[in-house]
């Protein structure tokens, strides 16, 4: 089976160093791996209007970002990326649904948005854009968001938290933006239950990570059986990322991805790029989650042992214990 990997070509040039860099150092490293680029067919989205936004976000917000898009300059050129991304894993989601293949966007992520604000770098929420489009194009009633990039998925959880029909599950880093995230914030009303998060400590590395993702993550989707998985892979996750705190490994980003890959089996599912922010290590990084949802053998290796501190392993299972508890009265 190709899969399928899809990418916006038409980022604005000049936004180009602080993120499109890294999207299209991945596809000059696939260049180089004739075997792993025979298993996807490249796509280009087509591009969502502004208006079709509203399926989430306000109008009055969605008002606002089209006066910016008349002027010149970066928020301009944001907008128009984050467009382009919303694009993109709609499109992913789209095909991944159709197709029965898994589908990986090569882009978005932008978790951060909310529905009537703009959240750290992101001026859309193209996840929540992509859910609503399941549900209300294609009747997809249960969807899961796996959100594994380092940053707390703070806009999605707002937008779905009442909202028995979203299950978030998000892993993250504590103590770096966006300050939410704690193990308490489990939903609200009918969505009550249904939002899962695991904080981490600073320098927490490979053992410790997929410890704690064997204890929580499989057993959830398997109670929630949900018809569709969208599964943030951010990179930010990984040691030496600029913006991040944890200290995953290319080999645990591996390993990582193959664990979300195995329990995904049988599901529909469709994989976004998400956060990473080194220019070396994050390219090499999304490429190993090419591989690994193809069957590929992992390219990139660290190759390098990376100490933890004691504290992350206990404040885990503290945390785990913790989030088991609250979660109890509702699974």
């Amino acid at each position: 089976m190709v899969n399928y990997l899809v990418y916006a070509f038409d980022y604005p040039k000049s936004y180009y160093a602080e993120f499109i860099l890294r999207y299209e150092k991945v596809l000059h490293l696939l260049e180089k791996e004739e075997e792993l680029k025979s298993k996807y067919r490249i796509v280009k989205p087509k591009k969502l209007e502004l208006e079709e936004c509203e399926i989430v976000h306000d109008k009055d917000y969605l008002g606002k970002l089209k006066e910016n898009l008349k002027k010149d300059g970066k928020i301009k050129e944001g907008i128009i990326s984050d467009l382009l991304g919303a694009s993109g894993t709609v499109y992913a989601c789209e095909l991944a649904l159709k197709e029965g293949s898994i589908a990986y966007h090569l882009g978005g992520g932008f978790h951060h948005a909310f529905r009537d604000r703009k959240g750290g770098f992101d001026y859309l929420n193209d996840i929540a854009i992509a859910v609503e489009w399941l549900r209300e194009k294609h009747n997809v009633r249960k969807i899961a968001v796996i959100d594994l990039d380092v940053h707390h998925a703070n806009g999605t959880q707002e937008i779905f938290y009442d909202d028995p029909g979203v299950l978030q599950i998000s892993f993250h880093g504590w103590g770096i933006f966006p300050g939410t995230g704690d193990v308490k914030e489990i939903g609200e009303k009918d969505g009550e239950g249904y939002k899962i998060n695991l904080p981490l400590l600073s320098g927490t590395t490979d053992d410790t990570y997929l410890w704690a993702m064997e204890r929580i993550i499989p057993k959830y989707i398997q109670l929630y059986k949900p018809d569709f998985i969208i599964y943030q892979s951010g990179v930010d996750c990984m040691v030496k990322d600029p913006l991040g705190n944890l200290k995953l490994t290319l080999e645990g980003v591996y390993a990582r991805d193959e664990k979300i890959k195995k329990l995904a089996k049988g599901y529909r599912l469709a994989v976004i790029r998400g956060g990473g922010y080194n220019n070396d290590y994050s390219p090499k990084a999304n490429l190993n989650t090419l591989a690994c949802f193809s069957n590929h053998p992992i390219v990139y290796k660290y190759g390098k042992k990376v100490s933890e501190p004691g504290r992350c392993r206990k404040w885990a299972e503290r945390k785990i214990e913790e989030l088991e508890r609250l979660l109890s009265k509702y699974w």
